[in-house]
This record gives structure tokens, C-alpha cells and sequence, in this order.
């Protein structure tokens, strides 16, 4: 079977959209006879992803400058890239895995919506989820390109509720994302004891640095905390993007140059290191589907605190979710005060992301690409 991906962003372009199809690829069953091809956009750094056997790669230019913001003028020239490419002489694959809505998801409004066609929503595909694609618009655009579709998923039951309010009779199946980092799953149960008490407690963002993202929360619950407290937070944020040197001048400002160190994008693969040196797990953002770097930390046994829920009991029962600034620093403060707590969240997360595995995902995909390629034709 012959698959063709439209895949906006693959490292290093983006950021979890990019490595969630990345760590897909890595997991597929290894007895599916299926080729890939991958249409993504042409990077301006150096590719450091290894690809698996089976997948070739079709870069398509567009004038990307930076690898964490698009602009407007770069994703048009995406779409007029890839639908030149649609026009070539090349054989049709069996089905399409359109992967993120926005904007190569606009190709299905041409023969390739013919196709048999699979959608995975991601997040900032969805109206309502980031403001730079809401409005009556996005919405408009949105609902007519996924019914070209024949099947639609999203990564959780958060991402399902607000997609179900753009288009409210369409079915939606919900495939969460997976934990990519083996070492954590194939070692004994990870129990992390509490940081003494006079040492240095350390947090841990992972993130893209743009608004929806929050990430200055962390700094005001810093400057909330007692100087007690205070004085032993460091905090390390992996990531990059169009608001780092707003941030770095709020850090300054505040007088915390010295606790925070902001890492830049980071390779995933070491990324472990990371998770293995720290002690807690924030993650702010406004809105989220379902973050991989937060499966990963709490994979890792790391107490995990986030603003926005996700929708699986589950995992939603094992976090610490916090609505605002004062309720993240009493949060810190207690996992700091508190070594029994501290041990049973971490405890809890380690558990719950345990069951989240890319070979799971990988498989319901498989099945699901058959499936839709044995029927030919799309559903309405």
C-alpha cells in the first residue's frame, strides 16, 4: 500500500506536530508492507532525523527563515508548492494521511480529495484552539476541509469538544499521542523522592515560546514564591520561538537571570538528560490537544503541573492542574514542602503514561489507513 503524508512540519520545523509524525513513522508495525511518502516543507537548518526504512521525504520550498514561527506569506507559498507537486505525473498512492489540517489540508479541495483520505487534527488546526486561526473564516475553511475527508481523528477528548463546535455532525475518533523515550517504560517503576530541603528544586518547561504557551506564568509564580523557597528554584525552558527575547527581558526584569536558563531548540534526543535531571514538569499553555513532552516528563516519574485539562480521565486525574499564576506557586511550593505528596504524583504520572505508547498509536493508525484504502471512496 502506497501512503502519501502531508505533513506541515517535521524536525527540525515546529515543534509537537512534527515530532508526534515523527515518532509515528518510528513505531509503524514492522510487518505492514506499506510506502511512504512524506510532503513536508524544505528546512532551513540542517535535518538532524534519522528516517525509517520505507519512507522517502519530498521537501517542498516555501521560503522558511525560521524553524518555530510561520508567517502567512510562508504557508501560502507551502500550499502553492504542494499543489504544484499534485499536479505531477507521479502514480496515485492508495490513500492519503493528511497530518494537521492547516494548511496542506486545503489539497483535499483538489483531485487528491478523491482519495481516499485520513485527517489527523493536531491542534492550531482547529478553530478556537490558537487566535491567529479562529474567526468565521478558519471556521468556514475548516469545516469544508475536513469533510473531504473520509475519516477525522484528534489527539484528545479536549481537542474533540472544541473541533465538535466547528463542525457538529462530524464524527471525530479521538487517538491520543504516545511516549516516545523507551528508557523510561523498559526500566523498573522510576519512584523520585522529594529534593532535600536545602537543595536546588529543579522545574522543567518544554515548549514552543509563543503566546498560547504561557510561558511567563512561571516566572510570576517564581517571584510569589517565599524567599526560602525562592532561592532554591533553577529553571530550565527547552524551546524556541518568536517570544524568546520578550521573555528573556521579563526574567531580567524581574532580577531572576541567574535561575533561569533558556536551553534554545533542543534535539530530541537529548531531551532525556533532561527530564532525568529535573524535578518538576510545568506546562502552562492556554490550550493544548495532547502534549508529547508532557507524556514524556511524566513518563520520566516527574510531578507534572498544566493549565489547560485533556480530556483523558485518566491522565486528568493524575496531574496537577492549576487556572491561574497563585495556584501554580502554592503548587510548587507544596511539592516543595511536602515530600510524601511529591512522591505519589510522581508516582501517579509515571503510571498513567505508561499506557500512552507509539506503538499503540502506530497500530489504530495502520488499521485505520487499510481500512479507509479497502473502501476507495471517501465518506460524505
Amino acid at each position: 500500500m502506497r501512503v502519501l503524508i502531508l505533513g506541515y512540519e517535521f524536525p527540525p520545523i515546529g515543534g509537537g506536530t512534527g515530532r508526534a509524525l515523527e515518532s509515528l513513522l518510528k513505531s509503524w508495525p514492522a510487518d505492514s508492507r506499506i510506502e511512504f511518502e512524506l510532503w513536508t516543507v524544505a528546512s532551513p537548518v540542517e535535518r538532524w532525523v534519522p528516517l525509517p526504512p520505507g519512507v522517502r521525504v519530498v521537501e517542498l520550498r516555501c521560503g522558511k527563515r525560521r524553524p518555530h514561527y510561520w508567517t502567512v506569506r510562508e504557508q501560502i507559498a507551502l500550499l502553492w508548492s504542494a499543489w504544484r507537486r499534485s499536479l505531477s505525473d507521479d502514480p496515485a498512492p492508495d490513500v492519503v494521511l493528511v497530518w494537521g489540517g492547516w494548511p496542506l489540508g486545503v489539497l483535499l479541495w483538489g483531485w487528491l480529495g478523491d482519495l481516499p483520505a485520513l485527517l489527523a487534527l493536531r491542534g492550531s488546526d482547529v478553530p478556537g484552539f490558537n487566535p491567529r486561526t479562529s474567526g468565521w473564516f478558519w471556521r468556514a475553511l475548516a469545516r469544508a476541509v475536513w469533510r473531504r475527508a473520509a475519516r477525522v481523528t484528534v489527539n484528545s477528548p479536549a481537542l474533540a469538544r472544541l473541533a465538535g463546535k466547528v463542525a457538529r455532525d462530524l464524527r471525530l475518533e479521538v487517538i491520543p499521542n504516545g511516549v516516545n523515550l523507551p528508557r523510561p517504560l523498559e526500566t523498573p517503576l522510576i519512584v523520585r523522592e522529594a529534593p532535600p530541603e536545602e537543595g536546588p528544586f529543579r522545574i522543567l518547561l518544554v515548549q514552543r515560546l509563543i503566546p498560547r504557551k504561557r510561558t511567563e506564568w512561571i516566572f510570576q509564580a517564581l517571584s510569589l514564591l517565599p524567599p526560602e523557597f525562592r532561592k532554591r528554584v533553577t529553571i530550565t525552558i527547552a524551546g524556541d520561538g518568536p517570544e524568546r527575547y520578550r521573555l528573556e527581558a521579563v526574567v531580567e526584569e524581574l532580577g531572576f537571570g541567574d535561575r533561569v536558563q533558556f536551553l534554545g531548540e533542543v534535539p530530541h534526543s537529548e531531551i532525556a538528560a533532561l527530564y532525568a535531571e529535573a524535578d518538576l514538569y510545568v506546562l502552562p499553555s492556554m490550550a493544548e490537544g495532547l502534549s508529547n513532552s508532557l507524556l514524556e516528563a511524566m513518563a520520566w516519574g516527574l510531578p507534572s503541573v498544566v493549565a489547560a485539562p485533556t480530556g483523558y480521565e485518566d491522565l486528568d486525574l493524575a496531574l496537577l492542574r492549576v487556572d491561574k499564576v497563585e495556584r501554580l506557586a502554592q503548587q510548587i511550593r507544596l511539592l516543595m514542602h511536602d515530600g510524601e505528596y511529591y512522591r505519589e504524583r510522581g508516582l501517579a504520572c509515571r503510571f498513567v503514561a505508561s499506557h500512552y505508547t507509539w506503538e499503540k498509536v502506530a497500530v489504530r493508525y495502520s488499521e485505520m489507513l487499510a481500512e479507509i484504502a479497502e473502501k476507495r471512496t471517501p465518506e460524505s
